[in-house]
C-alpha cells in the first residue's frame, strides 16, 4: 500500500474516500505516484480525510481535485469519476466564478466567501446553489503556491429559507396594509409597548419615541378600561403558569378610545403571548380601528 495511504488508513481510515483515494492509480495523474506526493499534500490530504466538513485540494498546474466523503455529497453524479482529474473539468459550470479565484489563490491571496452564488447542475436539485468558503494558499517544499485548499458549506437551504421568510413577511406586511391593521409587541416587563405606525395613527400616539403601556391603557374608554386591563392581566398571569401552554393564550378585544383631539374610536384587537429568547413575556398583536364599520 502506498506511503500516504498507509498512514491514512493507520490514522483515521478516511472512509469512503480514503478508500477510493488508497485504490486509485495516481502514476496515471499528473500527481504522480502517492508516495512521492510533495509533504505539505500528504499532510493536507490526511486532514482532509479525518475531517467531517466538506473539503477539497486542487494541486497543481492541472488543479487536480481530491476531496473527503462530505465533498462527495456535494458533488452529486460528478463523484466518484471527479477522484484524481483537473478541478475544472469536473465544474466546468462554475468556472466563470471561480477561475478569478483560484487565480489570486495562486498569486499567495487566500480568499474568504461568506455567501456565494454557483449555478450548478446536480441530478434532482436547483441549479441555483449557495456556499460558505475559504480558499487557502498551500506551498510546496520549494515555498512555491502549488495548490488550494478549501474548506466549505453548502448553504441553499438556509437561503431558501431566509427567502421564504421575506416572502411570508411582505405578503403579511402587504395585508396588513391592504386591511390598515395596524401591530403591536407589549413587554409587561418593563411597560414599553412597540407600535408600528399605522397602531401609532390609530391610537394617535407620537410618530417616533418610546410608548408606555400606561399611554395606551389612558386612552381607553371609561366604560370599557377595567375589563381592558382585567384581561390583558389574566392572559399574561396564565401564559406565564409553569404548566400552562403560553401560545394557547390568546386575547380578543372590542373597545373604544379617547384620542387628544376628543374623538372617539372603535378598536378591534387581537393577540398572543409568548416567551421571547431572552426569557421575557411579551404580547404580539394586531388593531384595527372600526369606528366606521360600527357606525353603519
Amino acid at each position: 500500500m502506498p506511503e500516504l495511504m498507509a498512514q491514512a488508513a493507520a490514522s483515521v481510515n478516511g472512509g469512503g474516500l480514503g478508500a477510493l483515494m488508497r485504490a486509485h492509480d495516481w502514476a496515471a495523474t499528473p500527481l504522480g505516484p502517492s508516495a512521492d506526493w510533495p509533504q505539505p499534500l500528504k499532510t493536507l490530504v490526511e486532514v482532509m480525510l479525518a475531517a467531517g466538513q466538506p473539503m477539497f485540494v486542487a494541486w497543481g498546474p492541472e488543479r487536480t481535485l481530491l476531496y473527503n466523503d462530505p465533498y462527495a455529497v456535494l458533488m452529486a453524479d460528478r463523484h466518484p469519476a471527479g477522484l484524481g482529474r483537473p478541478f475544472f473539468e469536473v465544474w466546468p459550470d462554475i468556472a466563470d466564478v471561480c477561475l478569478p479565484l483560484f487565480a489570486r489563490v495562486f498569486s499567495g491571496e487566500p480568499v474568504h466567501m461568506d455567501e456565494i452564488e454557483l449555478h450548478i447542475d446536480r441530478p434532482g436539485r436547483a441549479r441555483e446553489a449557495f456556499f460558505s468558503f475559504s480558499y487557502t494558499p498551500v506551498s510546496d517544499e520549494g515555498g512555491m503556491v502549488a495548490g488550494v485548499f478549501c474548506a466549505c458549506s453548502e448553504i441553499t437551504a438556509q437561503k431558501a429559507a431566509e427567502r421564504a421568510e421575506k416572502r411570508s413577511k411582505a405578503r403579511l406586511e402587504t395585508a396588513l396594509r391592504v386591511a390598515r391593521l395596524g401591530t403591536f409587541e407589549w413587554f409587561p416587563a418593563t411597560g414599553l409597548v412597540d407600535l408600528d405606525a399605522r397602531c401609532r395613527e390609530i391610537y394617535d400616539a407620537p410618530e417616533a419615541g418610546d410608548v408606555q403601556a400606561g399611554d395606551i391603557f389612558s386612552r381607553v374608554a371609561p366604560e370599557d378600561f377595567d375589563r381592558v386591563v382585567t384581561r390583558c392581566t389574566e392572559v399574561i398571569e396564565r401564559a406565564s403558569h409553569p404548566d400552562a401552554d403560553p401560545l394557547r393564550e390568546r386575547i380578543s378585544l372590542d373597545y373604544d378610545v379617547l384620542v387628544p383631539d376628543g374623538s372617539r374610536r372603535a378598536i378591534s384587537s387581537s393577540g398572543v403571548v409568548f416567551k421571547g429568547e431572552d426569557g421575557t413575556w411579551r404580547m404580539l398583536g394586531a388593531i384595527g380601528d372600526v369606528t366606521e364599520i360600527r357606525r353603519a
